[in-house]
């Protein structure tokens, strides 16, 4: 990475052969010149004026380099010309908004045939009533949106086409997408929106409220292929990724690591309490307002909610640990003209992780352990009335449910216990829909799937080590120190220098409490030893998959054509562990 001043400064890279550079401006009127290699240019204009530009050298190569825009404002037309190329415009231009809340605004037509643009925002994109066109007679340009939330809207045209009609069409990627947990929370407005994810509450409750959504109403958009995306994921707060890509050591760095990251974010002084609501919408001509229009060599349209949810208080007496996993995954399509090409794919999931614990590992005198778990899943991918589908592939159409539950209450009373009591009780609700109720003229074969699935939790023991935990359980037990697994009693003793402190300060007040002599530190085991255990799981799907609506009305049925087979099937695989 390069830097200049806020001055016209030049930065020279271009004798640079090890790899590929980055170039940074800091708001002054530079030249920046680049390797033959894949290179990226940050440019700031925010301080630059009208007619200013930074001269940009590519190096002549057939690579495609990225030139980001900071601080331009709102997008228009103008703003392409930033940037004067001395050599190859072979580039990919971004239009960035990094700041937490800020909305990049589209605020005039942008036409830049055959060129690549990227809009990118860590919050929301707005295209209102306006025309960004990338097509040329040839290869057309890509265009890819990627935000939290993106609306579409109100006469607006996204168009990516081969003029010439050579099938060189341009891809076209609109992606909504929050795919780490965080040490945040959020706030929800009264239709279950979040519209504040940035108080905390680490030592009282682990949090995760992430949602994202993509609005396409009254709009048209036509390319080659066609990705819309929404993608809300609370599963990893760090990934492979961060770690570079050396093999297996960035896994094995990235697992350890995201578990004492993971663990400090789920700690809590007294109560484990983990909630998780992940929301992943897309909709497209649900407002009533226009005919919203896509035309695409194909489609694929995709809403996945995932949460994870991690409890595991601890305590030396008594624990309570509770899970709650909320998840939304949706994609409705109301008045809509789709036409594809080859195939056309609109499929919405969840993947709901929870993992609580109460456990109290070799208690002194009295083990008392409550986990309790909620689930609620709502998925649906509804084609609805008003849509009209001609596909040139296959149509799929799809729900799909996964749940994976461990809610687990362990009591042991150690070597000195005299009583142990675990209480499990987890309550799970999901609802996963296909829905093909509009018409549809496909050549290939048209399958409608609602599938949901039970399946165990993955997680690591002692941070490092692979292994899985099913379903829901209770056990209590008494005289032994030990777990009953090895694994666990290493993470015991990992874990032991923070916890260990926090349980010899509750021992000493327990005997202080209750032994009889006022000096004493040795615990009285007691003649009577009992213990009790209970695990109770409701756990109710609905799974519904279905072309056309009950309507008795003529006028409202579905016309359903393909050319192949036509498969509508809904399952569910799912049984008490």
């Amino acid at each position: 990475v390069l830097g200049g001043g806020s001055g016209a400064n030049t930065l020279d890279a271009s004798s640079f052969t090890t790899g590929p550079v980055t170039l940074v401006t800091n708001g002054g009127q530079d030249t920046l010149l680049g390797t033959p290699l894949v290179d990226t240019y940050t440019i700031d204009v925010s301080s630059l004026t009208t007619g200013q530009k930074v001269d940009v050298d590519t190096g002549d190569t057939v690579a495609q380099d990225t030139v980001e825009i900071l601080g331009a404002g709102t997008i228009d037309q103008s703003d392409l010309a930033w940037v004067n190329y001395l050599g190859t415009d072979d580039g990919k231009t971004v239009f960035e908004k990094k700041g937490r809340n800020e909305v990049l605004e589209v605020d005039g037509d942008i036409f830049a045939p055959g060129k690549n643009l990227s809009f990118l925002s860590s919050h929301r994109i707005t295209v209102d009533g306006k025309f960004i066109n990338t097509s040329t007679q040839g290869q057309a340009g890509s265009i890819e949106f990627l935000a939290r939330h993106i609306d579409i809207s109100n006469g607006s045209a996204i168009l990516a086409e081969d003029t010439a009609g050579g099938g060189l069409n341009g891809e076209i990627k609109i992606q909504a997408i929050d795919d780490r947990a965080r040490f945040t929370g959020g706030v929800l407005d009264n239709t279950g929106r979040i519209v504040n994810d940035e108080f905390s509450l680490l030592g009282f409750a682990n949090v995760d409220f992430l949602d994202v959504d993509i609005d396409i109403t009254d709009a048209t958009i036509r390319g080659g292929d066609i990705d819309i995306v929404a993608t809300a994921s609370s599963q990893q707060l760090l990934k492979t990724s961060d770690f570079g890509n050396v093999p297996y050591l960035s896994y094995l760095t990235a697992v350890g690591a995201g578990g004492i990251v993971g663990a400090i974010d789920g700690f809590s002084a007294a109560l484990g309490l983990a909630v998780a609501q992940s929301n992943a919408r897309v909709n497209i001509g649900t407002d009533g307002t226009g005919q919203s229009v896509i035309v695409a060599d194909s489609l694929d349209v995709l809403s996945n909610a995932d949460t994870g949810v991690y409890a595991r208080p601890p305590s030396k007496f008594a624990a309570l640990a509770v899970g709650v996993s909320l998840n939304t995954a949706r994609i409705d399509v109301g008045d809509a003209y789709i036409m594809t090409a080859e195939d056309a794919l609109f499929q919405s999931s969840s993947d709901a992780k929870l993992n609580v614990l109460a456990d109290i590992t070799a208690g002194e005198i009295i083990a008392i352990a409550v986990a309790t778990t909620v689930q609620v899943t709502d998925v649906a991918s509804h084609i609805g009335e008003e849509a009209v589908l001609i596909v040139g592939g296959d149509l799929l159409a799809a729900g799909h449910t996964t749940d994976r539950n461990r809610t687990h209450a362990r009591a042991d009373g150690g070597a000195e216990g005299s009583s142990g009591m675990a209480f499990a009780v987890s309550v799970q609700h999901g609802t996963t829909e296909a829905w093909l109720d509009g018409d549809a003229n496909v050549a290939g074969d048209i399958s409608v799937q609602a599938m949901q699935k039970s399946e165990d939790v993955e997680a690591q023991k002692s941070l490092l080590f692979p292994s899985v935990f099913p379903g829901v359980s209770a056990t209590a037990n008494l005289g032994s120190r030990s777990s009953g697994d090895a694994l666990e009693d290493l993470s015991s003793g990992i874990k032991s220098p923070i916890m260990g402190p926090i349980g010899k300060a509750g021992s000493a007040l327990w005997a202080k409490v209750f032994d009889s002599g006022a000096n004493s530190t040795t615990l009285k085991r007691n003649p009577v030893e009992w213990g009790a255990s209970i695990a109770v799981l409701y756990d109710e799907n609905h799974v519904d998959a279905r072309v056309g609506t009950d309507s008795t009305t003529t006028d409202d049925r579905a016309d359903i054509e393909a050319d192949g087979d036509i498969t509508v099937a809904a399952t569910v695989s799912n049984r008490p562990d």
